[in-house]
């Protein structure tokens, strides 16, 4: 019983929370426009839930992990009036990184899951650099990280197998 009064008393906070910044900051967060994410981000939660709450199959962890991150990625984005869309569509892929993480983490411990995943991620965060960084360093591009990239990995091979 204490759990849901406890449950109850969150959910009042975070209503009253919004209320508050809606009147101290007339940011219409109760709007459609801003709202709709909520429809992509409780969804993902409550497969996070239901996984640890309910030990459901962990293959769950994976919608849950891309659904929750891209919820709150679309609530950011349509608190900024997606200004900032360009530079953070690298988070996408990383939503699919985490789920597959989180999935690799409650599993069988597979190598090859763990190899895509840290890929995926490593995609996700060398985009999102390239994007936000070459928006201040104009000369920083794809097609000079790239060979800068492929020869710091050459070196580390070099070097690892000496």
């Amino acid at each position: 019983m204490k759990k849901r009064n406890s449950l109850y008393g969150l959910i009042l906070i975070f209503l009253g929370s919004v209320l508050l910044a809606d009147q101290l900051y007339g940011i219409d967060f109760l709007s459609f426009s801003y709202f709709w994410p909520i429809f992509i981000l409780v969804p993902g939660i409550l497969l996070e839930v239901s996984f640890f709450a309910l030990k459901k199959e962990p293959a769950i962890l994976v919608l849950g992990g891309v659904l929750t991150t891209t919820g709150l990625l679309f609530f950011f984005e349509t608190s900024t009036n997606w200004q900032y869309s360009a530079e953070t569509w690298p988070i996408y892929t990383f939503g699919l990184a985490i789920g597959l993480f989180q999935y690799y983490c409650f599993s069988k411990k597979n190598e090859t899951l763990l190899f895509f995943v840290l890929f995926l991620a490593f995609i996700s965060v060398f985009s999102f650099a390239i994007n936000f960084l070459g928006n201040t360093y104009t000369w920083l591009t794809y097609g000079l990280m790239l060979p800068c990239l492929i020869i710091l990995l050459g070196i580390y091979v070099f070097f690892k197998n000496i």
